[in-house]
């Protein structure tokens, strides 16, 4: 009979949830195990280095010398890979470069084989390595942040700054400022995006500048509750939340807004207590360079009391090291983000 065409091949083997495996071939997930000798004719495998794409080209193993190439396309929502009449040459020390790649076969045929490739079950292999690049990417803004930080130093010296470049439309500071800004907001709307909390969740995460994390506290009764975030069954911590509630630009303290509706004693799982972690740690971030730059003003001036403030001013900026560390921190919260967010979209589109 006539070979198929694709399209009808896939539709045949379609479900409600999406494709299923093709049962005269029993295809199978292959184990993600990191040891090259247990590559086997017909396994797919793929470069550790390009597990930081989303869609990194799979190989499968043709001869003990030979891989044959798998390129991804996106069919109905779904991706999937078609091997492709390209081949790749590897030796034994090249092996140690890949891992296995769970897959599940589609279509197998004497003309092509479509897999699925299930990127999910790989994360835990290349999240470190995805938020190096993501911090890497990052470094970009290096010029934006110190700027940025030297505009905190400047509001520690001065309270009276950050009002006096905005009344003056000062570009030179207000522009970096926005681009950091803007970052850290982005990476609000993403967690945010993967997080069904209540708005009084969220508000009173951005409220208040401290928190705690309780692990080991009293379980009675809590069997019958639910987390305080996604409403689920399994309370794990309590995430409490105190402080006071200051300008997003002065950094000076400001009256709780009371027609806000704020928890400060949250019962929430360890999915949401994570997240809500990362998402204080952001929210907070522009305040916390704050502090710690007024904790370094205040040691030069005890320690040098006849600095003037264009001094200390400049003495602060010139420790690159430290400047760096805090920039190296902020990334890695931003990087943090892209990963969760990079997991959730996986995990779908795995379903």
């Amino acid at each position: 009979p006539q070979q198929q065409p694709q399209q009808q091949q896939l539709a045949q083997q379609q479900n409600v949830d999406g494709y299923t495996p093709n049962k005269a071939n029993a295809s199978s997930y292959a184990n993600a195990t990191h040891d090259a000798d247990n590559f086997k004719t017909g396994d797919f495998i793929v470069l550790r280095s390009d597990l930081v794409n989303d869609w990194p080209i799979i190989w499968q193993v043709d001869t003990q010398c030979i891989l044959q190439k798998y390129e991804p396309f996106c069919q109905n929502g779904k991706m999937f890979y078609r091997n492709m009449s390209m081949y790749s040459s590897w030796n034994l020390d090249s092996k140690k470069l890949y891992v296995k790649a769970p897959v599940r076969i589609q279509v197998q045929s004497h003309k092509e084989t479509i897999v699925e490739f299930m990127r999910s079950e790989l994360l835990a292999d290349d999240t470190e390595q995805f938020i190096e690049k993501i911090m890497e990417d990052y470094l970009r803004y290096r010029d934006n942040f110190e700027i940025y930080i030297q505009t905190m130093i400047s509001q520690v010296l001065d309270p009276s700054f950050f009002l006096e470049i905005t009344r003056e439309k000062d570009e030179y500071f207000l522009g970096s400022v926005r681009i950091i800004d803007s970052i850290m907001d982005n990476c609000k709307r993403k967690l945010l995006s993967i997080t069904p909390w209540t708005r009084s969740i969220i508000v009173s995460i951005e409220t208040y500048p401290k928190c705690h994390v309780f692990t080991e506290w009293g379980q009675n009764n809590l069997t019958q509750k639910n987390c305080g975030g996604c409403h689920q069954p399994g309370i794990s911590v309590r995430f409490l939340l105190f402080g006071n509630p200051y300008h997003a630009n002065t950094m000076q303290p400001v009256p709780v807004d009371t027609r806000l509706a704020c928890e400060k004693d949250i019962l929430l799982c360890r999915i949401c207590a994570a997240r809500a972690d990362i998402f204080h740690k952001i929210a907070h971030e522009k305040y916390n360079l704050y502090i710690h730059c007024s904790s370094r003003v205040g040691e030069q001036q005890q320690e040098y009391p006849g600095k003037s403030s264009t001094e200390i001013l400049n003495d602060l900026l010139a420790e690159h090291n430290w400047v760096d560390e805090l920039f190296r921190n902020m990334r890695n919260s931003w990087a943090e983000v892209e990963s969760l967010e990079r997991q959730k979209r996986f995990r779908e589109v795995s379903q």
